[in-house]
């Protein structure tokens, strides 16, 4: 039993880790709302990489919110 559930959280650590370096890279490789929503998933977990805000604030450029690109760029 012990070792089942050692195994399952090793899964999910796994799982989490993945999700996180997805998120990043779908940040910075998508277009559009797609690539907004990762970058707010990868800011949720880790609010100081100034990379994610510079990638969001991208997005948020070419849509035209250049309000929102401009405090990302800020951040």
């Amino acid at each position: 039993m012990l070792r089942r559930l050692a195994i399952a959280s090793l899964l999910m650590v796994i799982g989490a880790t993945a999700a996180r370096a997805d998120d990043r890279r779908d940040c910075s490789n998508l277009e559009g709302d797609a690539a907004i929503k990762a970058c707010d998933r990868a800011i949720r977990r880790n609010p100081r990489d100034a990379s994610l805000y510079y990638n969001r604030g991208i997005r948020y450029n070419e849509k035209g919110e250049h309000d929102r690109a401009l405090a990302d760029y800020t951040k």
